[in-house]
């Protein structure tokens, strides 16, 4: 046995039968000092070479079981490529993969093991919970919608051996920039710092039992990388590649440029949504403009409430002293209230009806106060989620009514049939109303920063959304904007 690994050894250390396309970004991904990388980019670039690599580049080198991966996809068959490339890869550095699937893994003579494995939902994450891991692969990352998943396996590194040999663990992952989870790995990884820049945040660490903490970085970088740096993606490749983006301009930034524009052109209001235009300046709604407000309720997943100005025709003067007029019936969120942990986790911070009734009253006091509505402004009770009205036991008050106890009322939403497609459509109208200039249009002002991240990446699925999103800005949109109006359904005005 001792002989094989040695063998083994040799061959990774002095005899490579693969080596990363010098200069290139597979190369600055695969030596990637960051806890957490991401090689993104077009098709074509060697992605998953990359990954596979990443782990082997650590075998032979007699770590033996402590270097313990797994890659992940949504569902096994998603794995069959990425199975036929290891094999081709790794065969000759001595690995055996077995196919059981209790197993479905490769084991090398050292005792490396590199498993595949799927995990599509957070159940199944959480059936990984006691393992552990020091390199952790998500194949595709923008596959899933939110990071709940993403994080659960960032609890299974338990790295101490390996970190005792000067190794640390590694986390790689690989995605085009589309996909349902594109909003949240954008703002993971280049949120806060462009491409190829190592972003770090500062994490204190509970020590003892006694409360003391230490403070340690964490560190996560995205490369980005084109098939034009990969002289093995041919040119009929390329072609083939140009071929499938026909007519379809998001596969096209994706595929082809690599851009993260891609998923916003595919969305239910990506293809219409102008950041530009429909993202404006804050100012004081003028004193003759109706207010009101709507609200998607949440406890576990988020809540959303937002404020909204109607335009009755006349001009005036903005903050930054210009002249505008915006047509009678544009509506402008003017506010909100996300109640999500963070964006892009789907997780509601748990309050109360009564906290979020005190919430908003102080809320409104506050605009008031510094001046971001007239003092004698009112605002009007808009439409909520008809789900608060709902009786939830004997004796137990709705969450209308314990809203209601402070002062904080509701219309009831538009939800009957066909009111989710009505209620889409009259969101994509007001903003090409606006980017036409002609008509009643739709506008965010700065400060609503979850609905301006939110809304133009979300999926379409016919005439409606897809399902299972982060939807709740969305959702307090439509029934603002297809509200009831004296037991009529209005579209995109009316409701005061």
């Amino acid at each position: 046995m001792q002989s094989v690994i040695a063998s083994a050894s040799e061959a990774l250390m002095q005899r490579p039968v693969w080596q990363p396309i010098p200069g290139s970004s597979q190369e600055l991904a695969i030596a990637s000092p960051a806890d957490q990388t991401l090689f993104c980019g077009t098709r074509g670039c060697g992605k998953t070479v990359a990954q596979l690599m990443c782990f082997l580049q650590h075998v032979g080198r007699g770590h033996g079981t402590a270097w313990h991966g797994v890659m992940v996809d949504v569902e096994y068959k998603q794995l069959d490529d990425i199975r036929m490339k290891g094999e081709e890869l790794f065969r000759w550095s001595g690995a055996r993969f077995n196919k059981a699937m209790k197993d479905y893994c490769w084991i090398w003579p050292g005792g490396e093991v590199l498993k595949l494995r799927a995990a599509k939902t957070l159940e199944q994450a959480r059936g990984f919970l006691g393992h552990e891991y020091s390199f952790i692969a998500f194949n595709e990352l923008t596959k899933w919608q939110n990071s709940m998943i993403y994080d659960e396996f960032l609890a299974t590194i338990r790295a101490a051996k390996l970190r005792a040999m000067g190794i640390n663990p590694v986390v790689f992952s690989t995605t085009n920039p589309y996909g349902p989870g594109a909003i949240w790995v954008l703002d993971r990884f280049l949120g806060k710092v462009p491409y190829g820049w190592l972003g770090a945040e500062d994490v204190e660490v509970p020590v003892d039992l006694a409360g003391n903490v230490q403070t340690i970085r964490k560190t996560k970088v995205a490369i980005p990388g084109s098939f034009l740096e990969n002289p093995y993606y041919t040119l009929e490749d390329r072609a083939n590649l140009l071929e499938a983006c026909r007519d379809r301009p998001e596969l096209y930034k994706a595929w082809v440029e690599g851009s993260w524009d891609a998923p916003f052109l595919d969305g239910a209001l990506g293809h219409v949504w102008k950041g530009s235009v429909h993202v404006v300046d804050n100012f004081k709604p003028p004193p003759k403009w109706k207010l009101n407000r709507a609200l998607d309720w949440g406890s576990r997943a988020p809540f959303s409430v937002g404020w909204f100005a109607e335009s009755n025709g006349e001009e005036f003067e903005d903050g930054n002293g210009e002249r505008c007029c915006y047509p009678r019936g544009t509506v402008i969120q003017f506010a909100e209230w996300y109640g999500g942990r963070v964006i892009g986790k789907n997780r509601g911070i748990g309050l109360s009806a009564r906290e979020v009734a005190q919430g908003i009253r102080t809320r409104e006091s506050n605009f008031r106060i510094t001046g971001m509505i007239h003092g004698d402004q009112k605002i009007y009770p808009g439409p909520a989620d008809n789900q608060i009205a709902n009786v939830t036991g004997i004796g137990t008050a709705t969450l209308k009514s314990e809203m209601a106890k402070y002062g904080v009322h509701w219309l009831e939403s538009q939800k009957g049939a066909g009111s989710r497609a009505i209620g889409l459509q009259a969101i994509v109208s007001g903003l090409r109303n606006s980017v036409a200039k002609e008509g009643a249009g739709l506008y965010f002002m700065r400060r609503c920063k979850a609905a301006i991240k939110i809304l133009p990446s979300l999926e379409a699925d016919g005439e409606d959304i897809a399902k299972d999103q982060e939807d709740h800005c969305y959702d307090m949109l439509r029934y603002r904007l297809v509200q009831k109006k004296r037991g009529a359904t209005q579209n995109v005005t009316g409701g005061f």
